[in-house]
C-alpha cells in the first residue's frame, strides 16, 4: 500500500490550466484509492500519469494542484491465493481522491481528502486585556510543501455581529522555557478595538492546505465545548473595566478567612477547600462588586493537589 506524497512534486496551475495525456496506463481508479484496473497491467507498471487535483495557494485562494503518479505494481490475489496476481489490478505510488481528475480515466475512489491535524496554542476562556489578541495554532498536513504545512489559515473573532478576520501564510516559532521546545505555529494578530468591552468573543480559523479542502474548525471539528479541536471563547476587557475577581482552591483545606479579591496575591493567602465553594464566592463578589451574577470574568486559580468539581447550574463559566 503506498505512503502519501512520496516525492512529488506539485505545480500550481490556474483552475483551467493544461491538461494531463489523455493516454493512461490503466482505465478506472478504484474505490480504495491505491488500485487501479487495467486491460494490460503488465504495460501498465511503471508507466507515470498526472493527475489533477484541488487545493490553494498562501492567499487561500482555489487552485488547481498538479501532481505525477507512477503505476508500480502488480497486484497480487489476496490470500491463500497470493502467489497469482489479478487479471487487471496493478497499484499506484500516491492515493487518488475522490475529487481528484486524471484525463481518459474513471475516478471511482472514495478516498477523500486529508484533514488537517490542529491544536489552538491558547487556552479557551481567556480574559484578553488587551487591544490585540493574538490567535495561534498549530498545524500538521499529509501534503506538506514549501516549508510549511499548509499553504494558509485564515482567522476569525467574532462576537456575533461585529468580525475580524487575518489570512496568514508565514509560520512564527515560539519557545517554551518549562520544555525548552520550539514549535513553529500560525499567529496573527486580530484587533479587538471594534468590539464592545465585557463582549464574549468566538475564535475561529480556515485551514487552506496545500492540497485538498478547506477545513472550517467551527463546523468540520468537534462542536464547543470540547477537549478536542473546537473554536475558543475569549472575553474582551481590553479597557479593564468588565473587572477581574481571583479565588484560589486548596485542596488541603481552606485558608483561616477564604477571600475573593481583585488582587491575586490576597487571595492566594485566603483560598477555599473545594472549586464549587470558590465559585460560589466569586460570583457573590461579581454581583455585588461588578453588577452580574454569574462567575463570568473570573479567574479560579488550584493550588497543587486532587480537586473535584460538582457543576452546579447557579454558575456560568
Amino acid at each position: 500500500m503506498p505512503g502519501l506524497s512520496l516525492g512529488l512534486v506539485p505545480v500550481i496551475l490556474p483552475e483551467h490550466g493544461s491538461q494531463a495525456p489523455a493516454n493512461t496506463p490503466f482505465q478506472t481508479v478504484n474505490a480504495d484509492g491505491w488500485t487501479v484496473a487495467a486491460s494490460d497491467p503488465a504495460a501498465a507498471v511503471a508507466q507515470a500519469v498526472t493527475v489533477q487535483r484541488q487545493g490553494f495557494d498562501a492567499a487561500g485562494s482555489a487552485v488547481t494542484v498538479t501532481n505525477g503518479l507512477t503505476c508500480t505494481k502488480r497486484l497480487r490475489l489476496p490470500f491463500p491465493d497470493q502467489a497469482s496476481l489479478t487479471a487487471g489490478g496493478a497499484v499506484l505510488s500516491d492515493y487518488v481522491y475522490a475529487g481528484d481528475m486524471i484525463a481518459g480515466v474513471t475516478n471511482a475512489s472514495e478516498r477523500p481528502y486529508p484533514a488537517p491535524i490542529a491544536h489552538w496554542l491558547r487556552p479557551d476562556r481567556e480574559i484578553i486585556a488587551d487591544s490585540t489578541y493574538t490567535a495561534r495554532l498549530v498545524v500538521a498536513h499529509a501534503h506538506a510543501r514549501n516549508g510549511r504545512p499548509v499553504a494558509a489559515v485564515k482567522f476569525i473573532i467574532t462576537d456575533g455581529a461585529t468580525t475580524v478576520e487575518q489570512t496568514v501564510s508565514v509560520l512564527t516559532p515560539i519557545t517554551y522555557s518549562a520544555s525548552g521546545f520550539t514549535v513553529p505555529h500560525f499567529a496573527a494578530g486580530l484587533d479587538l478595538s471594534g468590539f464592545a468591552n465585557g463582549a464574549t468573543l468566538t475564535v475561529d480559523a480556515v485551514i487552506y492546505p496545500w492540497v485538498g479542502a478547506a477545513f472550517t474548525i467551527s463546523t468540520d471539528a468537534d462542536a464547543y465545548p470540547s477537549p478536542n479541536l473546537t473554536t475558543l471563547r475569549a472575553l474582551c476587557n481590553r479597557t479593564g473595566a468588565f473587572g477581574t475577581a481571583y479565588a484560589y482552591v486548596d485542596a488541603a483545606g481552606a485558608g483561616a478567612t477564604p477571600t475573593v479579591s481583585t488582587n491575586p496575591a490576597t487571595a492566594a493567602a485566603n483560598p477555599y477547600a473545594t472549586l464549587d465553594a470558590a465559585a460560589t464566592a466569586l460570583r457573590a463578589f461579581n454581583n455585588a462588586n461588578f453588577g452580574r451574577n454569574f462567575t463570568d470574568g473570573g479567574v479560579i486559580r488550584l493550588l497543587e493537589g486532587t480537586h473535584i468539581f460538582s457543576a452546579r447550574s447557579a454558575h456560568r463559566a
